[in-house]
């Protein structure tokens, strides 16, 4: 008898904590997180540089933003520009690439989208006079040499003159930050956006000169 009651006991006892573990304030629902993406892509034909004719040049980023989940707005969008050149190191006796000021990019506030509507695309024109603005100031040591302007190398007089500035070399990537109205920055995602699994999401645009 002694061992029948014990396990009513602990019967009774495991029925009642069962009982108190679905009271609400017990099991708080883990809050889900905002889920804010971007799509940004090349317009066909405006999707790279015109090799030794940059004024007629444009690429033509068509961009637009996603709301996933919580209700959050987006009150703009910044572009952010990087400038990758690759040259043939005599010293190193190899090809060289270098991202010149910052690896992310750098923003020009023209091309800034300001109160994008949600799922709306909006075309940002992207042009050489553009790029070569936000990079004019980069420096590079070249061959071991002193640094000189990437725009001034000796060894790259082409680069000096605005119709033939950026070469078939370089590399050009496009990244966005999405700003939302109670002051969060949305500037990096998950590795499977990143890497295209989400469809109508992608997080940069790539193009070159041709």
């Amino acid at each position: 008898m002694k061992y029948i009651r014990n396990f009513y006991m602990f019967a009774l006892a495991g029925m009642l904590l069962m009982t108190s573990c679905t009271k609400e304030e017990l099991l708080p629902l883990p809050g889900w997180e905002d889920g804010v993406t971007a799509n940004g892509t090349l317009a066909t034909g405006f999707n790279s540089f015109k090799l030794g004719d940059m004024d007629a040049s444009e690429v033509r980023l068509d961009i637009s933003w996603n709301n996933y989940g919580k209700n959050v707005v987006i009150n703009k969008i910044e572009p952010y520009i990087a400038f990758t050149e690759t040259y043939f190191d005599i010293v190193k006796e190899s090809d060289v690439s270098v991202t010149h000021l910052s690896s992310f990019g750098l923003n020009d506030p023209s091309l800034n989208v300001a109160n994008p509507e949600n799922r709306k695309v909006y075309t940002i024109k992207i042009t050489p006079a553009i790029v070569y603005n936000l990079f004019k100031s980069a420096t590079r040591k070249y061959n071991g040499a002193s640094a000189v302007n990437v725009f001034d190398n000796p060894e790259r007089a082409d680069r000096r003159v605005a119709k033939t500035r950026f070469i078939k070399s370089d590399n050009f990537t496009v990244r966005w930050k999405l700003y939302a109205q109670d002051g969060r920055v949305f500037d990096s995602w998950s590795a499977s956006i990143q890497n295209g699994e989400l469809v109508g999401a992608s997080t940069r645009a790539t193009w070159t000169v041709k």
